[in-house]
């Protein structure tokens, strides 16, 4: 019924079916992104899948270059019997990560015998990234439901990256808009960060998520933190950052992000956020 708390959608049973023997110790599927900064590349298609899926877990290698922009977003779609190609997932950011972090699980369902794709484009011309993903298999506790829309909020495709937030220095900074209204309610959401440009933080830094209006803002998701490495210039998650919280958010709501930094020469971060709908 509309506005009911959604049911537990995480599968019951689970079965793996890797993009290589050894798992997500092995990160070998890859995409590459468009000669033309900032646009999208072609497709890379997954195997078969013949069961289907009720989710995968997620893991990039190193997507980082020391003093180098490597601001870069992905599309996750899938190719099902009679549909053709379709982009359910768009604009998750990877640029900036430290390779084999914790892993991503996304509640992503995809039918029988189809197949998984994925894109990206980014700020350096034809970069290629590599990775692997596990797939949860069965059905959920009860035959559940599976999430119908993912949105992404606060992309800026022109930039391949997310909002720019500036961060205080041991402090929270101000209230930066991810968007002025929601588009469809959020049952859960993840959250996902990279730096901006050739120089970054150094050590740890956290972000605060709100809703409200401007002035005021609730925070729903606070001290969310990861670490950084100017040298590297790679971002490091430290705890499942994408592990999706629930929420109950309605349309039509503004979501906003605040951010502190250890390092006393802040740079700014780009943040986004994913909302799953079910």
């Amino acid at each position: 019924m509309p506005g009911q708390w959604p049911l537990d959608t995480h599968p019951a049973k689970i079965l793996s079916y890797r993009t290589s023997a050894a798992g997500l110790n092995t990160l070998n599927f890859g995409a590459t992104a468009s000669a033309t900064p900032h646009t999208k590349g072609d497709w890379a298609f997954s195997d078969l899948f013949p069961y289907g899926a009720n989710g995968f877990l997620f893991v990039t290698a190193t997507t980082s270059t020391a003093s180098t922009d490597t601001s870069t977003l992905m599309d996750i779609g899938i190719e099902a019997p009679g549909q053709g190609d379709r982009v359910v997932l768009a604009d998750l950011q990877v640029g900036y990560m430290r390779g084999r972090q914790k892993p991503i699980y996304i509640p992503f369902h995809l039918p029988r015998d189809s197949y998984f794709a994925f894109r990206i484009q980014s700020a350096v011309a034809s970069k290629s990234i590599t990775f692997c993903f596990d797939t949860c298999v069965g059905e959920g506790p009860a035959a559940l439901s599976t999430p119908q829309k993912f949105t992404t909020y606060g992309t800026v495709s022109a930039s391949s990256r997310g909002t720019l937030v500036t961060p205080g220095h041991n402090t929270k900074g101000s209230w930066v808009e991810l968007t002025a209204s929601t588009t469809a309610p959020i049952h859960e959401l993840f959250w996902n960060v990279q730096g901006t440009g050739t120089t970054g933080n150094d050590g740890n830094q956290c972000i605060d998520i709100a809703i409200g209006g401007s002035g005021s803002e609730t925070i729903i998701a606070k001290d969310l933190v990861f670490s950084s490495n100017n040298t590297a210039q790679d971002i490091n998650y430290e705890y499942p950052q994408m592990l999706p919280r629930r929420f109950n958010i309605p349309a039509g709501v503004r979501l906003s992000v605040r951010a502190a930094a250890a390092d006393a020469a802040v740079a700014d971060l780009a943040v986004s956020v994913v909302g799953i709908t079910y």
